[in-house]
């Protein structure tokens, strides 16, 4: 976990799969819709957000910790991150001042060089791997993070997040032991979760001839954004956990 970046998006979590640090078996899982921050208000009943406190590293950690132990129960790791006021990414913006290449946005170190993932830092964060209750394989590890920001930094972010993936649909990453994996990734839908989400598919082309299929839901909920990835249906499960922990959160 050493090498992992303080400041983490899907693109850069995705790295840790590389690594193989999250394997194991699949299967189709479904969330519930979840009404999120909002409320009803305004003309014609249309959505208010509701005002959020700040959340430091350890409260977001409190609610990591809150949703691992909803049904169904996950055992968050006990050298869960968290941090306050993370500092700016050093790496500067590529050629056109925004996109970087493909292996910037996805570098092991998590240095993407767009404007947006540089300039915009949260609040406070928290990341940790969740195991499903009553086993202890590592197989089963689901990676989550919590981030909160400033008042509509969130959102941007969200959209920069789903922009890496349509401009770097397939890209090489390292496999930490000297060689490449071959990532080939695709937003494929909304889950209609919180104030704002997507899901992707990521399949890792290694030296096993089976592909390895990973799954990421982002969602933003007010200014706090939900990242989980791994194996589904313990993906849908973790969002589902998570969603219903910070929808009540002040």
């Amino acid at each position: 976990m050493a090498d992992i970046p303080m400041r983490r998006t899907i693109p850069t979590i995705i790295v840790v799969l590389a690594m193989g640090l999250l394997v194991g078996c699949s299967s189709a899982g479904v969330v519930p819709r979840t009404p999120g921050s909002t409320v009803t208000g305004g003309p014609a009943g249309s959505p208010k957000t509701l005002a959020q406190k700040p959340l430091s590293g350890a409260e977001l950690r409190n609610l990591l910790s809150a949703a691992a132990a909803m049904q169904p129960t996950f055992t968050l790791a006990a050298d869960s991150e968290h941090d306050s006021g993370a500092g700016a990414n050093s790496v500067p913006p590529g050629p056109d001042a925004k996109t970087g290449s493909c292996e910037a946005i996805f570098a092991p170190q998590g240095a993407y060089t767009g404007t947006t993932f540089r300039d915009i830092q949260p609040v406070g964060w928290v990341f940790g791997e969740l195991t499903p209750g009553g086993t202890n394989d590592p197989a089963s590890n689901v990676q989550a993070e919590l981030d909160d920001y400033a008042p509509g930094k969130g959102k941007a972010l969200l959209a920069e997040d789903i922009a890496a993936f349509v401009r770097c649909p397939a890209y090489d990453v390292s496999d930490g032991n000297g060689g490449k994996i071959h990532v080939t990734d695709a937003v494929t839908g909304d889950p209609h979760l919180g104030d704002k989400s997507f899901s992707a598919t990521f399949t890792f082309h290694a030296s096993d001839p089976t592909p390895d299929v990973n799954v990421a839901t982002g969602v933003l909920i007010g200014d706090r954004l939900i990242w989980v990835t791994g194996k589904q249906p313990l993906v849908d499960q973790v969002t589902a956990n998570l969603v219903r922990a910070v929808s009540a959160a002040p």
